[in-house]
């Protein structure tokens, strides 16, 4: 787990998806990314161009749709080279379809990686 003391939070990305990935600095990546609340069994999808500027703004509670997700993580991500790319797949994950398979999926791989005993007390 990577702790910032410039973000006083905790974060990790635990899953990700085999979608293209960073492969050098200059290169635009366009990013999916579904937030799971350790509390709850919700979640937010997003795209971005800029994930840590994005969570950033998710974590310190400048995005009204997740505030109410806290504590919470990064808990799939998926890399694009376009942000049509990008939108398309948010807008897929968007649908019943899509968010049936995040619950399947990515909330058992976050639940598993972060023990409910120590997240609720």
């Amino acid at each position: 787990m990577v702790e910032s003391a410039d973000w006083r939070i905790n974060h990790q990305v635990v899953g990700s998806s085999p979608a293209a990935r960073p492969t050098s600095a200059g290169t635009m990546f366009f990013t999916v990314y579904v937030i799971v609340s350790l509390t709850q069994d919700l979640f937010y999808i997003g795209q971005t161009e800029d994930l840590l500027r994005r969570y950033r703004q998710h974590a310190f509670g400048q995005n009204r749709s997740t505030r109410r997700l806290r504590p919470h993580v990064v808990g799939h991500i998926e890399f694009f080279g376009t942000r049509a790319e990008a939108m398309r797949r948010e807008k897929q994950l968007k649908t019943a379809a899509g968010r049936t398979w995040i619950k399947m999926t990515v909330l058992p791989l976050v639940r598993n990686w972060y023990s409910t005993d120590l997240i609720r007390g």
